[in-house]
């Protein structure tokens, strides 16, 4: 059909004309993406990676690639391997968002601490991770990777999306200036009659992805519909301008629309990840495209060692045909005594391939190393010899991850943007319902409701970061190094220092000391949050219990939080000191050492001198 026959999709205001405007665009953009070669590249990277023959993208393929019969399965999976090392060395990372509010007023504070436990929780749940797991190995495998943040009613999502279901205006790519994107999917019929059930009889006439499957999947996935999700980015206006804007979502499957809806945000809601950045396109340029050259040649030459192998590796034994010796004497039993006339026998094993030959291949392996970033180090994890402090240790870490540097800190970038999609979403869902509540994390163990209006923060009043895991040491003695000196510098509080480390939970060694902390925290939280007072318990740990009052009573004066709220950590000090003062009294007692000394000095109100200097408790 002629292109020119339909108006933007964008601009089409009968649901007939816009389904097939939006089904038109989607099959001109997957016409221009067939004429360059994506998806048949995109095959030849998995089929390489996978080491099977993959000739379409249909999930049967997999499994008649899995079974067919003469398939040359390659000697040595190059691509894999750095691929594999390189994922492990970026995405075994988990990067927590952090974040940072602007300026010091204390209400501000504690919804930024809210918001970011809010998001930990979420992350959680939502396997956020995970996805990022998968998602990083596209990155390296395709090129692009591509993350989706949605929400269903209250609930916020987030997916992997395989890049070769995102199509764009190649021509907006070249420009790197996208505004209109499509998200193709295989969708059950009976999965989008439950999801949309007042199109579920218009959905009985939609015809299925005939055009998509082979015999075999019409056999048994009949039922799946091309479901065809559509966005374009609101255009800027004139202030004057009385145009509307044209920023919309749309979900189209066959001539039924089943999503018609205004689109406010400025960019679309998927986080994308690149291995390369190509000079001229939306869609990256991946590793396993880098290797391939490298991958083909390596095993070609291994292929051709094995054939030299086969031809002349095996022990000959060469006969004089005038010679006077029986061929079945020549055995493998030792000592035996033969006899012979004329010419003894000769016995040859030639060299099956060349030493350059070999020369050759371990600098191809080398090659490819080179261009993973990767040091030959990394295909055994070994340590080079005579590192044996951490300063040592971190300075080789951080020449062997120069070469990560900008593909670790936009895989960083990546859990900041699902984390803005999580926050705009959330204010989605509040502003449809003002009593909107979440769940947030209060530790790695227990969890809390939260009314959203006691974490909404204007989008302007916080700077959203990730820990710097690109910047730290991979090897745990160069990490647990620079976290020490961060600590003693101030970068980071030591309560954050297990998160930059990234060691495993120790909680459970010292379950009874978190539980003692935990609880003091719960009670300083009250005071100066909700303004609920309570005295300590005659059981607590008065030192402990002393250090954190103090840090938080001076952390309340230096954030101008009310004078009402600090008098009651002032009050629970008190209480704290004069438990301290009491258990001194009767241990010197009960010792026989009491002295008529003076009583410990005090300042206003009964509070330690240090408490009211600034001092530390």
């Amino acid at each position: 059909m002629d292109r020119t026959a339909f108006s933007p999709w964008w601009e089409e205001s009968r649901a007939e004309d816009l389904a097939h405007s939006v089904m038109h665009t989607y099959e001109g953009f997957k016409t221009e993406s067939e004429g360059y070669g994506r998806f048949v590249a995109y095959r030849n990277y998995l089929s390489l990676f996978l080491n099977r023959n993959i000739s379409t993208e249909l999930a049967s393929e997999y499994l008649k690639s899995y079974y067919q019969e003469g398939f040359s399965r390659v000697p040595f999976n190059l691509v894999k391997m750095n691929i594999d090392m390189v994922q492990n060395r970026i995405s075994k990372m988990t990067p927590r968002p952090k974040f940072l509010p602007r300026g010091g007023n204390y209400s501000l504070k504690k919804k930024a601490e809210l918001l970011e436990r809010w998001v930990a929780a979420q992350f959680r749940w939502m396997d956020v991770h995970v996805h990022a797991q998968r998602h990083f190995q596209d990155v390296l495998l395709y090129g692009t990777g591509v993350m989706k943040v949605w929400r269903e009613g209250s609930k916020i999502k987030t997916e992997r999306v395989y890049p070769g279901e995102i199509f764009v205006d190649e021509t907006e790519g070249y420009y790197d200036c996208v505004r209109q994107l499509i998200h193709r999917r295989y969708v059950s019929r009976k999965v989008l009659q439950r999801l949309f059930p007042k199109h579920a009889r218009a959905l009985e006439e939609v015809g299925a992805a005939d055009e998509a499957l082979d015999e075999f999947e019409k056999s048994k996935f009949s039922d799946q519909v091309v479901v065809v999700e559509a966005w374009h980015l609101p255009s800027e206006a004139h202030e004057d301008s009385e145009l509307e804007t044209d920023g919309r979502h749309v979900i189209v499957v066959g001539d039924v629309v089943l999503v018609d809806e205004e689109w406010e945000h400025d960019d679309f809601p998927f986080v994308f990840t690149r291995w390369s950045r190509h000079p001229r396109g939306f869609f990256g340029i991946g590793l396993a495209e880098e290797l391939t050259g490298i991958h083909l040649d390596v095993n070609y030459t291994i292929e051709r060692i094995n054939k030299a192998i086969e031809l002349v590796a095996t022990p000959q034994v060469w006969l004089e045909s005038s010679a006077q010796i029986k061929a079945n004497k020549i055995t493998n039993i030792p000592g035996q005594i033969n006899y012979y006339t004329g010419t003894p026998p000769v016995f040859q094993t030639p060299q099956a391939a060349s030493p350059e030959t070999y020369q050759y291949l371990q600098s191809q392996i080398a090659r490819s190393l080179q261009i993973s970033r990767l040091s030959e180090n990394a295909m055994t994890n070994k340590i080079p010899s005579g590192l044996e402090t951490g300063a040592a240790v971190q300075a080789w870490n951080d020449i062997e991850s120069m070469g990560f540097q900008l593909v670790a800190q936009s895989y960083e970038r990546a859990f900041v943007k699902i984390t803005e999609w999580l926050i705009r979403l959330g204010k989605e869902c509040y502003e449809e319902n003002p009593k909107y509540s979440v769940v947030a994390e209060r530790d790695k163990h227990t969890i809390e409701q939260v009314p959203w209006k006691k974490l909404d923060m204007e989008r302007d009043s916080y700077v959203i970061e990730v820990w710097p895991v690109s910047s730290l040491p991979f090897h745990p003695s160069g990490r647990l190094d620079m976290v020490e000196k961060m600590i003693n510098m101030g970068m980071v509080q030591p309560q954050d220092a297990r998160e930059l480390v990234n060691m495993p939970d120790v909680d459970g060694f010292r379950t009874l000391e978190k539980a003692t902390k935990d609880n003091i925290a719960k009670t300083l939280e009250d005071m100066l949050d909700e303004g609920i007072y309570r005295a300590p318990e005659p059981w607590i740990d008065v030192d402990l219990a002393g250090k954190m009052a103090q840090t938080a009573l001076n952390d309340a004066q230096v954030n101008d939080v009310p004078e009402d709220r600090i008098s009651l950590v002032s009050k629970y000090l008190r209480a704290v000191t004069g438990m301290k003062q009491r258990q001194l009294q009767a241990t010197a007692m009960q010792t026989g050492a009491m002295s008529p000394t003076a009583p410990p000095a005090v300042g206003p109100n009964g509070l330690p001198p240090t408490a009211v200097t600034g001092g530390e408790a």
